[in-house]
């Protein structure tokens, strides 16, 4: 059982690149919604202060004082993550973003008739967006062969790539009304479109110097794995909104989704040639093979129960905001599972077992709470200016215990500070700012690596330990016009 204990033990315990780019994979609220929401994160659980009110809290489309539409784009953005070992070796990964579609298109429909009627909202929108693609090589001279077999130091030459796209578009609708002067209630309806791209390969090869006698022509690895699905669901959100005295208060309950329709597949690849296993050199070289594919499965993607609750309160020209939202943990399941279909080859009874290891896509989720503080400062007739600090978790977690593997790739807490500023020409609002994100995370572990490799470790390199640090800033641009209204 040789083959069984040492390459399983290879292809499972491979290097799985812990470490994600712009546009966040494992955030809630990352991305920015909504024209005033963008720049002071939760200002619309408590008030009416945008269109998108049907995103964030139903209740206060009640509040809407007419029809309105607005849309909102991160317009240009730049990040940076950069993780440094103890040994000063690092990488760089530098991306940048252009888009010319709003992150968030909202409207709403006010009947004329009577302040208490119904107030419908609706709206398309970016929940995730991410695209990344990472591409490294080394190489180098060392000796990795043991000297009986190949004299001196040999070629050794690695590479890995990464791929990895992620869409998540919603469409919403919502209704909000008055129950009396101080309270109102309302429901939304989401169904988003998520859609998924990943690609991971890694390979290595040591090759002996021409003219040693070596009796070892090339030990390599190659190692691939790809995924790809779409899933359909749905999410509803019940809301409720209160002013008494000067106090604005909003609360929010989102349901867990549920799951319409998705497809997927999962392919993958493993190889080893000529490894030696044993130090026993009478013993030969061995190379072992891996392979297999599963498509038309059903996909499956949840989002667990959330809740939220937002303040504000006027001090003289400065109003402030203050916001909370918890997401609940979701347990482990699989986002596509193979079952036991062919992989190790060739294909036995008891090594198909092994394939869900290889092949199966999981999610699991913790708990998260994250906090906003925001203040807009009216400083001269509908001029504003605006600035917040909003923290914001990491959801997906990975388990070891578990089958198969994880596609988030950032796995780290972001904070965000935000300054931005509004100007109100007729029936129109227009807001620009510049927004902020950092993120530190110690003793991480170096994502893949090039150093040391042996074949003990399958020519992979000894992964090290450090620091990561990520920084981002965002250009935000809104606008938004009222029908049929002057300020």
């Amino acid at each position: 059982m040789l083959f069984m204990s040492r390459f399983t033990g290879f292809f499972f315990g491979l290097i799985f690149f812990s470490l994600n780019s712009l546009a966040q994979d494992n955030h809630y609220e990352y991305l920015p919604m909504g024209a005033k929401n963008s720049l002071i994160p939760n200002s619309g659980l408590a008030r009416f202060e945008d269109q998108s009110a049907v995103i964030f809290n139903p209740a206060t489309l009640s509040y809407a004082q007419g029809s309105s539409f607005t849309f909102n784009t991160t317009a240009v953005g730049l990040s940076s993550i950069r993780f440094d070992n103890g040994l000063g070796q690092g990488f760089n990964i530098r991306y940048g973003n252009f888009t010319l579609l709003p992150t968030v298109a909202a409207g709403v429909l006010k009947p004329k008739k009577d302040e208490k009627d119904w107030v419908l909202g609706y709206g398309v929108y970016h929940r995730m967006q991410e695209k990344l693609r990472f591409i490294d090589r080394n190489q180098t001279t060392l000796d990795v062969i043991n000297n009986t077999e190949s004299p001196g130091s040999e070629v050794y030459i690695a590479q890995y790539n990464l791929g990895h796209e992620l869409d998540e578009v919603g469409l919403i609708l919502g209704i909000g009304w008055n129950i009396n002067d101080r309270l109102a209630i309302g429901f939304s309806q989401s169904f988003t479109h998520r859609q998924e791209e990943y690609s991971q390969s890694f390979t290595s090869s040591v090759i002996p110097m021409k003219g040693t006698g070596a009796s070892v022509d090339v030990v390599s690895l190659i190692s691939d794995f790809y995924t790809k699905y779409y899933k359909i669901f749905g999410q509803t959100k019940i809301g409720l909104a209160a002013n008494y005295d000067k106090w604005d208060i909003g609360a929010t309950l989102g349901l867990p989704s549920f799951g319409i329709m998705g497809i997927g597949e999962v392919m993958s690849q493993a190889q080893l040639s000529n490894i030696r296993l044993d130090d026993d050199l009478s013993k030969p070289r061995q190379s072992f093979f891996a392979n297999g594919r599963a498509e038309k499965l059903k996909a499956k993607y949840k989002y667990g129960i959330s809740a939220a609750l937002g303040i504000s309160k006027p001090f003289g020209k400065v109003r402030l905001y203050g916001g909370v939202n918890w997401y609940a943990a979701v347990s482990n399941y699989a986002i596509l599972d193979p079952g036991n279909v062919q992989f190790l080859q060739p294909s036995t009874d008891s090594n198909v077992l092994f394939t869900p290891n290889a092949l199966r896509v999981y999610a699991q989720n913790k708990s998260v709470v994250n906090g906003s503080l925001g203040m807009d400062w009216n400083y001269k007739d509908n001029k504003h200016l605006f600035f917040s600090l909003h923290s914001d978790g990491h959801f997906a977690t990975q388990n070891s215990e578990v089958p198969g593997r994880t596609l988030p790739i950032k796995t780290w807490d972001n904070y965000h500070i935000a300054l931005g500023t509004q100007q109100t020409f007729f029936s129109s609002d227009w807001m620009i700012g510049l927004r902020y994100s950092f993120a530190t995370l110690k003793n991480a572990l170096q994502p893949y690596s090039f150093d040391n490799p042996t074949e003990d470790n399958f020519l992979t390199g000894e992964r090290k330990r450090g620091t990561l640090k990520a920084t981002a800033i965002q250009l935000i641009l809104s606008y938004s016009f009222r029908f049929g209204q002057k300020q």
